[in-house]
């Protein structure tokens, strides 16, 4: 997900929540814990920063695919007319009957044509095809651990429910409690969020919030209606704070 970089859990899942608690406090408590305030610019710091790590990999992306998409511009020219063509021509000189010595030296010579054509459109074809393959490579490794199932349609018979029926039987000792599980199920059900698994430092999975860039253990993952917007257990936002959105 985020390279090497120190898995950070935030207090809020994106930085409009932090925006919003750091209005807050300036506003109503004037002079307000230095110490919240900075874990607030350092959550924002560290979201901006995964945001725009990951913007940069799109990027990357886009000029890895372009060299990709570029090998298929330049196959050239595809002779398929002129291999029809060609194959019209012996069906024609064949239609005369008992051919002559001629007619089966000129049908042989169109016969190599074809074939000629035949061997450039395998040659133009094995290039397509890996490049096409080198283009699907570059995108898993883009996606990474993300579930993008339901986006890329891979099962057209599943549906959001079944995908949460799947996180919810595969995560469940690691899910929170209702009625923040169904909130972050929905989340990575629709690719909003995903989770990153346990590595040997960090026993258990982490969510990630794909566009918000903050993140917490799972089993902390709570949901505020108030502020409409996840936080780690124990750090229950104030509902004003929702109060200062674009204000």
């Amino acid at each position: 997900m985020q390279g090497n970089q120190e898995l950070r859990t935030t207090r809020f899942s994106d930085v409009c929540g932090s925006v919003d608690e750091l209005k807050r406090l300036m506003r109503e408590e004037q002079v307000p814990d230095p110490q919240v305030m900075a874990g607030l610019l350092k959550d924002m710091r560290y979201m901006l920063e995964h945001m725009g790590r990951r913007l940069q990999e799109y990027a990357h992306f886009e000029q890895e695919a372009e060299i990709l998409l570029e090998r298929i511009r330049s196959l050239g020219h595809f002779r398929l007319d002129e291999g029809l063509s060609i194959a019209s021509q012996v069906d024609a000189s064949l239609e005369s009957g008992q051919p002559t010595e001629e007619v089966i030296e000129v049908v042989c010579a169109q016969a190599e044509q074809i074939r000629d054509v035949a061997n450039e459109q395998e040659c133009q074809l094995r290039q397509a095809r890996e490049a096409a393959i080198a283009l699907y490579r570059l995108y898993a490794c883009l996606r990474g651990k993300r579930d993008w199932r339901l986006e890329e349609g891979a099962d057209d018979t599943a549906t959001t429910s079944d995908r949460t029926a799947g996180l919810a039987a595969r995560l469940d000792s690691w899910l929170p409690p209702s009625p923040h599980r169904e909130h972050i199920l929905d989340y990575l059900a629709d690719g909003r969020a995903f989770v990153v698994p346990p590595d040997g430092e960090r026993k258990e999975p982490y969510v990630a919030f794909e566009s918000g860039g903050g993140g917490m253990p799972l089993r902390h993952v709570r949901w505020s209606d108030s502020v409409r917007n996840f936080y780690p257990v124990g750090q229950e936002p104030n509902p004003a704070g929702r109060q200062q959105r674009n204000q």
